[in-house]
């Protein structure tokens, strides 16, 4: 094809946009030109014309007044929907909405954004400051490690409190009503009667049961016996 076959330019100009497409450049262009578009269109067919030609490439950059190589990269772009960066889509196909696979998955999560997780909301343990959170798996009950370890040391305090032995019962004597004091283990020194109690009283043992003298024995226990030796 030779400059001479191709067609003069058109009296009123457009300013093509970038992605616009072919299809939409022509009409604007017919529109401002007062021409009808089908006869725009199988104008700018190479020749023998036909209605089922698709449009030169040339013949649309000469009524225009641009080079066809700048001119096709222009109403061929296509700006990217996640960073808006213009790039060149090739003729023919279905038109690419972003420029990279970065920018494809981030157009899918806006339009598929995940839902919003519930926050629940609890007091610390230690300390009680609000924690905010996200349930997943296990709920927080701590705001801090420091918080979990004073817990921690607590929970050990009061371990060792419920497996020390219970404290020795009040027990008082059975002949004055005194108490009686507790011994090593925690046990009274006596179950039911002083040390001084059972001396005054003979046959009373300090452990509460009552010590009978032998029959015959001598001594103040037996007074038959003591005769005897009178």
């Amino acid at each position: 094809m030779t400059t001479s076959r191709l067609p003069s330019r058109l009296p009123r100009q457009i300013r093509p946009v970038a992605g616009e497409g072919l299809t939409s450049f022509i009409e604007r262009l017919a529109t401002a030109n007062h021409i009808k578009t089908s006869y725009l269109r199988r104008y700018l067919v190479d020749p023998p014309w036909s209605w089922n030609g698709s449009p030169s490439w040339e013949r649309l950059a000469a009524v225009v007044g641009r080079e066809p190589s700048s001119l096709k990269k222009i109403l061929l772009s296509r700006r990217c929907v996640a960073c808006g960066a213009v790039t060149f889509q090739p003729a023919g196909g279905s038109p690419r909405q972003t420029c990279s696979q970065a920018c494809r998955q981030e157009a899918y999560r806006r339009r598929n954004p995940k839902p919003q997780k519930e926050e629940r909301h609890a007091a610390c343990q230690g300390c009680g400051e609000k924690l905010t959170f996200v349930p997943r798996g296990a709920t927080r009950l701590w705001c801090s490690d420091s918080c979990r370890q004073d817990a921690e040391r607590q929970r050990r305090r009061e371990k060792v409190e419920a497996n020390r032995a219970p404290a020795p019962p009040n027990l008082s004597c059975g002949v004055c009503d005194a108490p009686l004091e507790a011994g090593r283990r925690g046990a009274p020194t006596a179950a039911a009667t002083s040390p001084t109690c059972a001396a005054e009283r003979p046959g009373t043992s300090l452990s509460g049961f009552s010590r009978q003298p032998a029959p015959n024995a001598p001594g103040r226990w037996n007074q038959d016996a003591t005769s005897k030796y009178a």
